[in-house]
């Protein structure tokens, strides 16, 4: 009959496009998004920053229209940008060069998104320590052996830098420091020893002014909160120098300038 006819004709267009519909939409979702070529292009993006960071701050300042995704250590950030669960991570020069190194597939968008100044945390109810410790650092940077031990970490290839052998200090005042020993060149725990730039520069500190340091491991997130609370004497982890965290800790002299690398994968 003409009116079935009709209807099974109706039936089947509708069928076909909707089946071309399907397709459309599949072939879309299949396309490759388009490279990351420029910071500017972050602007609707996931982005991933290390939880307790400038970064949080900044990110949110440039990017407002991105969404941001925290993470509470380096290793679980990158792995979320090679799985594709972020568009590109913000992170400090050393854990970021090493990162890219390690891992083939991740690029540095910039190595120059913000520079910071770099300093130690110290308890504002001990002051002599912070005295003791920028003592110290102006020695070492006067005689540059600040300066060479950065050149050590930063610039040589990680897997052949070893840190030096110190004597125990046994008679000598213990002082406990904070560190997020996760991030290569500046603190890890690696083969039951801490290593790194901040960690030798701490030790080094210790053992001039004849004193015990014991290392306790914390979150970055955590770093400034314990030292506020008196569980720790001393933070470091490539810290920047802020007026939001220096209301909460008071921060040795500045002993380095460090800038901020944006990774993404490479298309």
């Amino acid at each position: 009959m003409e009116g079935d006819d009709n209807m099974k004709k109706s039936v089947a267009i509708l069928v076909f496009l909707l089946l071309v519909g399907i397709g459309l939409i599949a072939g879309c979702s299949r396309q490759t998004a388009p490279p990351i070529k420029s910071v500017n292009d972050l602007a609707d993006k996931r982005i991933g920053i290390l939880s307790g960071t400038i970064y949080d701050k900044l990110a949110g300042e440039r990017f407002p229209s991105a969404l941001i995704l925290r993470f509470n250590t380096t290793a679980d950030m990158g792995l979320a940008l090679k799985a594709g669960q972020l568009d590109a991570l913000i992170i400090s020069m050393g854990p970021g060069r090493e990162m890219a190194n390690a891992n083939p597939e991740i690029g540095i968008l910039t190595e120059d998104f913000f520079t910071s100044q770099i300093g130690v945390g110290f308890s504002k109810k001990n002051p002599a320590l912070r005295e003791r410790f920028n003592a110290f650092l102006k020695d070492v940077q006067a005689d540059g052996s600040l300066e060479t031990q950065r050149r050590k970490w930063f610039e040589q290839d990680i897997a052949k830098v070893k840190m030096p052998k110190y004597p125990p200090q046994p008679a000598g005042k213990k002082i406990v420091a904070g560190v997020s020993s996760g991030d290569l060149p500046v603190s890890a725990y690696v083969n039951g020893e801490y290593v790194g730039f901040d960690i030798e520069m701490i030790r080094n500190f210790a053992q001039r002014q004849q004193l015990q340091v014991e290392f306790v491991p914390l979150e970055f997130s955590a770093l400034i909160a314990s030292l506020a609370s008196g569980k720790v004497d001393m933070i470091a982890d490539s810290l920047s120098i802020t007026e939001e965290r220096q209301k909460l800790v008071d921060f040795s002299n500045p002993y380095m300038l460090e800038k901020t690398f944006v990774l993404v994968l490479k298309a």
